[in-house]
């Protein structure tokens, strides 16, 4: 547990709110050094999916023998979670002890809570003296804090409406705020994108003299089959025709492990990376959040879908994984999503809808979210929190139902925060239906 002092200070940082710009957070690592230019960088950004990639490359080049930091956002229990060395979360002291180190600079610039978590990446990141890092980038493209590294490459995994009170309201102008993490010279991957923002990024490499490589089309990966616990693929690379079990599940992470496998052949050169590592790094991956599994009956998934899009690949890896079954949501929202776009998407799963409230100051209201799920004829019910609608989730539920937690990384949090109580109350329900 952090100290009071350091609580005190994360949640101070809230009062300067978003403000996107490089200014404040080129000028404080200016006064570090320039840390971020110490070792070589991977840039990943998208609207889906980013997460995902980050992590893969991460845990592939790990694999290879690579001291490797990964930094990532939002967090679910601990903003340590943000900052990995070798595949490890920062421990608390560490990250204390940086933060007290910092705590002059961030305060006199004013500096973001996502502005300060990056300044420290960039300065424990050379400390730990790594060979490389792969940085998620936060909100948007352009004018987020990471985007002051020059990385070796810059990737962009998806593009969909999201954030559009900052980014814009259209695909387009999502895409041109994405675009700009495309650096001069820089080769820049690409995952499956809609044609107007395909068109956007082209023009931006185009301006940038940056080879734009389709990630979709450099790997030749087929799915033999799938299953709740994952996927099993045949690779063919380099000659050699291999099978990986991956427990990762669905159409979109099919697509992000392409974008990986091309990222990784486009670096090949300056950073050496052989099959077994890919493979190994891929089979041994567990992505919490993510179409993940944390009771098998009944059945319950944890799924951090955000978006329409996001839940979309949600409602398809659902019906391709267990067909027609009872499904129970339990889903809370921010109200700075696309949610009515979204809740038509879950329309042919016909599912009970228990509509609750993230733990965050942007949380949609689960009255509002209830509303619009009343307007699709969809079944629905309140809940004030994650452990209430977990209970009620529960009371309609058989052996052969089928529970999806979703909608905000802060839900899934929330629901990681209480597991040892919902475990014991699943229990409960177990012991109640074996009598």
């Amino acid at each position: 547990m952090f100290t009071n002092e350091t609580e005190n200070f994360l949640n101070s940082l809230g009062m300067f709110g978003w403000k996107l710009g490089l200014d404040r957070i080129e000028k404080m690592a200016s006064i570090l050094g320039d840390p971020h230019k110490k070792y070589p960088v991977i840039h990943v950004g998208g609207s889906n999916g980013k997460g995902s990639v980050a992590r893969m490359l991460e845990s592939i080049y790990r694999h290879q023998g690579y001291r490797t930091g990964l930094f990532i956002s939002p967090h679910f229990l601990s903003p340590v979670e943000r900052i990995c060395i070798a595949g490890n979360p920062l421990s608390e002291n560490e990250f204390e002890k940086t933060l007290s180190e910092l705590k002059p600079i961030l305060i006199e610039n004013q500096a973001t809570y996502f502005e300060a978590i990056t300044l420290m990446a960039f300065s424990i990141f050379q400390k730990f003296k790594i060979d490389l890092a792969v940085f998620e980038v936060g909100l948007g493209g352009r004018f987020d804090a990471t985007n002051i590294i020059e990385p070796l490459c810059s990737v962009i995994t998806s593009i969909s409406l999201e954030h559009t009170n900052y980014l814009g309201e259209t695909i387009k102008d999502i895409a041109f705020e994405k675009a700009g993490i495309i650096k001069s010279g820089v080769p820049c991957v690409i995952g499956n994108l809609p044609t107007e923002a395909l068109s956007e990024i082209q023009k931006k490499c185009n301006a940038m003299e940056a080879e734009c490589i389709d990630g979709q089309k450099q790997a030749s990966i087929q799915l033999e089959r799938t299953s709740p616990d994952g996927m099993h693929l045949v690779v063919n690379s380099g000659g050699r025709r291999e099978q990986i079990m991956t427990q990762l599940v669905g159409d979109q992470q099919l697509s992000n492990l392409k974008t990986t496998f091309a990222t990784i052949s486009t670096l090949q050169s300056r950073l050496d990376c052989s099959f077994d590592s890919i493979k190994s790094g891929l089979e041994m991956l567990r992505l919490k959040g993510r179409f993940e599994t944390w009771h098998k009956s009944p059945r319950i998934i944890l799924d951090v879908a955000h978006n329409s899009d996001s839940l979309k690949y949600l409602k398809d890896n659902l019906l391709q994984t267990f067909a027609r079954r009872n499904y129970i949501f339990i889903l809370g929202m921010l109200e700075d999503k696309d949610f009515a776009v979204s809740i038509e998407f879950l329309m042919e799963l016909q599912p009970y809808i228990v509509c609750t409230t993230p733990n965050s100051p942007r949380a949609l209201l689960p009255q509002r979210l209830q509303e619009v799920v009343k307007k699709t004829g969809l079944k629905s019910s309140i809940a004030p929190d994650i452990f209430t609608a977990f209970s009620s989730a529960l009371g309609m539920c058989h052996k052969d139902s089928v529970i999806v937690v979703t909608g905000s990384h802060f839900l899934v949090g929330e629901f990681y925060r209480q597991e040892s109580k919902l475990a014991q109350k699943l229990d409960e329900w177990g012991r109640s239906h074996l009598d």
